[in-house]
């Protein structure tokens, strides 16, 4: 098995042999390019990690509740 490239300095990847699922971690507001690249990414480790299940953590991008309904 090929080992997977490294990711982007925005996400963080950790495959989890006994659960078999590649977990992974948004660590900050993203552009739609970075987005794009950060799946590539992903599934680049996934192939090589032989990972068919992704946990996607979001919650560090996540606005506030107030900033949704403000929009400030």
């Amino acid at each position: 098995m090929a080992a997977p490239t490294p990711a982007p300095d925005y996400l963080t990847l950790h495959h989890r042999d006994d659960l078999g699922v590649l977990l992974v971690r948004w660590q900050r507001p993203l552009s739609g390019l970075e987005v794009q690249t950060g799946y590539e990414a992903i599934a680049t480790h996934a192939v090589a990690c032989r990972s068919r299940y992704w946990l996607l953590d979001y919650r560090a991008v996540a606005c506030p509740l107030k900033t949704i309904l403000t929009g400030f």
